[in-house]
């Protein structure tokens, strides 16, 4: 972080940095031209640690614009730092690449999870639900992180086969998608949800939680159903 600390003094030219926390900061506190990228988690954790969004106000008050992947994402960056003006604040949601499209395969015998592999993301659940419901689907989780051996461990004491991918091209993403049974998404929070339209768009059902800024990407009747219960 120090390192890009003192590559950052350096710049003279406009600044795009995403994420609030830790570079957005640092970035703000050197630069004259700052615009920071929001995508969540960055505000989540502010949004929990409020005295540590106070701490950085005064960095805040210097960034020029701000951009939230969600309508959701900007309610919480203005309830943090009600100074900032509205018009230094716009909503530009993640585009969806175009290589996500339905190819109409066959669905196969398993389902898809995807994040970082962290507590917030709650691939346990996932485990479960397959366990619970699928016992005879495999499980594929797409990300890395540090949970990787006590999700095997959960797998192996609820009997789900699961195999543990790291990160995926958009392709391998789209092609999985394409062919699982559905995606599960129980994570916390999503500051936009991006991942459920990309399997929307390729025809993949969504099972999972809404609320927060996946509101946005799940639409009802548009590109899927959202069942409240």
């Amino acid at each position: 972080i120090w390192r890009a600390h003192r590559r950052i003094r350096t710049i003279t030219e406009p600044v795009i940095v995403h994420w609030w926390v830790p570079l957005g900061w640092l970035a703000a506190r050197s630069c004259s031209d700052v615009q920071i990228v929001c995508h969540g988690t960055d505000l989540k954790i502010l949004n929990r640690h409020r005295f540590l969004a106070r701490l950085l106000a005064p960095a805040a008050r210097k960034v020029k614009r701000w951009q939230c992947v969600s309508a959701h994402l900007k309610a919480v960056l203005c309830s943090l730092y009600p100074f900032i003006p509205d018009d230094r604040v716009v909503v530009e949601p993640m585009p969806l690449d175009p290589v996500f499209q339905n190819r109409r395969l066959p669905r196969e015998h398993f389902f898809v999870s995807v994040g970082a592999l962290i507590p917030l993301k709650r691939h346990h659940l996932a485990i479960d639900y397959v366990a619970d419901n699928y016992p005879d689907h495999k499980l594929i989780i797409v990300g890395e992180g540090p949970l990787q051996d006590e999700l095997r461990r959960h797998a192996d004491r609820r009997g789900v086969t699961v195999e543990l991918l790291p990160w995926q091209t958009p392709e391998t993403l789209a092609d999985l998608f394409n062919r699982a049974a559905g995606l599960l998404s129980f994570s916390e929070h999503e500051g936009y949800g991006l991942v459920l339209r990309e399997a929307k768009a390729c025809g993949c059902r969504v099972i999972g939680y809404v609320g927060d800024g996946r509101d946005e990407s799940v639409v009802d009747e548009i590109i899927g159903r959202v069942n409240r219960q």
